[in-house]
């Protein structure tokens, strides 16, 4: 019997990797240079020496595994343990490392767990390195970034040789994701449906001070936008919103865009960009044949190819 494509959403960026203070005579970290330490081979270095894992309060970040695919882009593999997934997955890990993953029913040492891939061309563009994220709930690419921020890229000092005089010097990597901007508010408010608008606002510290063991929490509004609104008049409305929001004290206004195909975006909104279109980064959704679990226990090539069709 063949399986109906599964469709999986994936967002574009750039990878920006380079030097903390950079300047002409420092190399990118990441070349396609064997005699150069990329990061790659960094990755691989701190994989050598144990787990790369990133725990929170609840759960378990793990990049899995570094691989190149066939085409010659990074794959980096990651697991995280899930609370809450549509039709589950479960993982166990053994003494050894090895991960398994298996469905019904669940074992006592079993967790629940959803899987992804990041997925980066090593040719450079605009000053960073395309890659792609497969979409997946507590998978964001700021979750990502935090684990290699915190578990790889501390290990990321390196020397070079400066051109005037030939001095070693030393310095270190950082790393950072820009979106790669593929749809415009004005446009989706009048094709998606408005449902809510988020306020927030720092938190009030008066009603604390001197109580060292409470800790306020910052301010947050929501505002539900009534389904009769004319979707010709939403752009104008949501200025109108956000120069009141600001007067008033609120620092973050953020839109809620549920799209005809189930996905549900929150668009910042900078009072500054009103006078132009603002921009924001929008899944792209590829059909995968076979289905594909939503955790595997190693990268799934037909999974990968998809990714980089958006390369």
């Amino acid at each position: 019997m063949l399986l109906e494509p599964d469709f999986r959403y994936f967002k574009q960026y750039d990878l920006i990797i380079g030097a903390k203070k950079p300047s002409a005579d420092t190399l990118p970290l990441m070349r396609d240079l064997a005699t150069a330490r990329t990061v790659e081979t960094l990755l691989h270095e701190v994989r050598a020496k144990g787990p790369i894992t990133d725990k929170g309060d609840r759960d378990l970040i793990e990049l899995v595994s570094i691989q190149r695919s066939a085409a010659g882009n990074l794959v980096l593999f990651f697991h995280r343990d899930a609370l809450k997934a549509a039709d589950p997955s479960y993982r166990k890990q053994d003494q050894t490392g090895e991960i398994k993953v298996s469905k019904y029913p669940k074992q006592p040492d079993e967790s629940q767990a959803v899987s992804c891939h990041l997925v980066i061309s090593p040719r450079m563009r605009n000053g960073g390195y395309p890659c792609v994220l497969e979409e997946v709930p507590g998978l964001s690419m700021a979750a990502i970034l935090h684990v290699l921020r915190q578990q790889v890229f501390v290990y990321s000092h390196y020397k070079f040789l400066r051109p005037k005089g030939g001095k070693e010097d030393e310095t270190y990597a950082t790393i950072k994701a820009v979106g790669f901007q593929s749809d415009r508010l004005k446009e989706s408010l009048e094709k998606a449906r408005w449902n809510m608008v988020t306020l927030t606002r720092p938190p009030d510290n008066e009603p604390t001070d001197g109580l060292p063991w409470l800790k306020p929490r910052p301010q947050v509004m929501q505002i539900k936008v009534d389904a009769t609104l004319p979707r010709a008049s939403a752009y104008d409305l949501v200025k109108k919103l956000t120069f009141k929001a600001h007067d008033a004290g609120w620092t973050d206004v953020r839109v809620e865009l549920d799209f005809d195909n189930d996905r549900t975006r929150s668009v910042a909104i900078d009072r500054d960009n009103l006078g132009r279109d603002i921009l924001f980064v929008k899944s792209h959704r590829v059909a995968i044949s076979p289905d594909v679990d939503n955790c595997s226990a190693a990268v799934v090539p037909q999974t990968v190819a998809a990714a980089e069709t958006l390369l």
